[in-house]
């Protein structure tokens, strides 16, 4: 992950300018309040998990570029060191998406025996897929990096900096550089990308892939299960574009990747500077319909949850990150969900955030007889079912987002 930068800290004072232009916000009329601010920290007991600290979420969105970001956000209270859990390479959809994704970056950028850089590289293993598809050199920065969890790789080599990237951190000559899923999590978006075009100076001509989730899928979609506490940031197409051309890049593509969940950037330091803020183009009324999706989809769960603990039936959400902390808390109908469950080992026999859950092998399913199983991302969804029929179970699937 990243610090904030400390040119600009936190400030309640700030929380109405634009963090990516500072242009001018407007609500989205969409709030939750008490909320886990770590949502995928591992927690080892129900006292624990119970006593997590909390605040609130108020999303705003700018009238300039379209950023959408949390007003009620506040760095310190998320805490991204050892206890982080946040990989999905344990799905085999993820793994593969990731391998291709690596693959496809090597054979079209000709990274063959060149140095990566990864900011926010988790446990590595993107980072070492790239080194290993083109016998290349990784140097990855991230806190909760863990080293007996890196990839083995059979060529080239990488090593991982348990520190986070800031305006003060020196980067060596790299001829890639990427940062996936870590933009979102950072307030201050136009210190940090000025940062990094700082970092890299006048001297080199990486290569830029950035990778984040896309607000556009999340407000189609009503999906409030999308929006926590550590993801601050949100951006569309357009506002990410902007963040990077005002910030001294030239954008070559951003496109959408991983079933339109993500948006993928690529770019390079741009010869001729920063370009202007953008002019005041952001569609309000969209934004502000994404705010009305938002709370459309959470009456429409409450109800959903609600009615199923009414009629007694066992329901299990397959899937115990983050999605699953910002549907039990932000319905609060803790009791009408019966189990959790997570395919990563690591997360089985620990507990969620506030609501106290315990998440459960795939294994320990049977045993429970679960009356209907919700899917929490869809993408998984022929992949879960295959493990429920090698389970034996056969009961009614549901898929967050198609209620």
């Amino acid at each position: 992950m990243t610090e904030q930068s400390a040119k600009r800290p936190f400030s309640p004072n700030d929380l109405s300018a634009c963090p990516a232009c500072s242009g001018v916000s407007f609500p989205l009329d969409y709030r939750v309040d008490k909320i886990p601010t770590n949502s995928v920290r591992i927690l080892r007991s129900k006292t624990a998990a119970a006593d997590v600290a909390t605040a609130d979420i108020e999303l705003l969105a700018c009238t300039a570029c379209g950023f959408v970001w949390n007003a009620k956000f506040d760095p310190a209270q998320v805490d991204y060191s050892s206890d982080y859990e946040a990989t999905q390479a344990f799905s085999g959809t993820y793994s593969r998406f990731l391998q291709a994704q690596a693959r496809e970056f090597a054979q079209a950028h000709g990274l063959q025996r060149k140095t990566i850089i990864e900011i926010g590289c988790g446990h590595g293993e993107f980072l070492a897929a790239l080194c290993e598809a083109g016998e290349n050199t990784g140097i990855g920065f991230d806190p909760a990096f863990s080293a007996d969890r890196a990839p083995a790789i059979s060529r080239g080599s990488y090593e991982v900096r348990t520190r986070m990237f800031n305006e003060r951190t020196r980067l060596p000559d790299a001829d890639f550089i990427c940062c996936r899923n870590t933009l979102e999590h950072i307030q201050d978006v136009g210190d940090f990308l000025r940062a990094l075009r700082a970092a890299i100076g006048s001297q080199g001509d990486p290569i830029v892939f950035f990778q984040v989730p896309s607000w556009e899928r999340i407000a189609k979609e009503g999906a409030f299960w999308d929006v926590y506490y550590e993801h601050c940031s949100y951006f569309t197409a357009k506002s990410l574009r902007a963040l990077f051309e005002m910030n001294g890049f030239e954008v070559s593509t951003c496109e959408l990747s991983y079933g339109d969940q993500y948006l993928t950037l690529l770019a390079r330091p741009a010869l001729n500077g920063p370009s202007p803020s953008p002019r005041a183009g952001c569609d309000r009324l969209a934004h502000q319909q994404s705010g009305n999706r938002l709370n459309a989809q959470v009456e429409t769960w409450s109800k959903q949850l609600s009615a199923a603990a009414s009629d007694s039936k066992r329901t299990v959400l397959w899937g115990g990150g983050s999605k699953a902390v910002a549907l039990l808390t932000t319905c609060g109908d803790r009791i009408a969900v019966d189990g959790v469950v997570d395919i990563n080992p690591h997360k089985n026999g620990t507990f969620l955030p506030l609501s106290a859950h315990r998440v459960m092998a795939p294994e320990e399913l049977p045993a429970l007889r679960p009356d209907r199983i919700i899917i929490l991302n869809p993408i998984y969804s022929r992949e879960i079912r295959a493990q429920l029929a090698e389970l034996d179970i056969h009961t009614e699937v549901l898929e967050l987002g198609a209620a």
